[in-house]
């Protein structure tokens, strides 16, 4: 994987999530928390008003809203 995560793939670990979150005045930020082979773990912050947009994909999805 070529992209940077938060967390190593190579090592268990924990985050806290209010430190790593960005937010933005007036869109959606995404941050890749970890990559692998087999999953892909994505923190998204939301401005007032923003919502995630609708795209398909043929792996399932987990949404756990904070």
């Amino acid at each position: 994987m070529t992209s940077a995560t938060l967390l190593p793939t190579e090592l268990a670990g924990a985050i806290q999530l209010s430190e790593i979150a960005q937010l933005s005045p007036a869109g959606v930020v995404s941050r890749t928390v970890l990559q692998t082979p087999e999953v892909r773990v994505v923190m998204f912050t939301f401005a007032d008003g923003q919502e995630l947009t609708s795209h398909t994909n043929r792996r399932r999805v987990l949404v756990h809203m904070l």
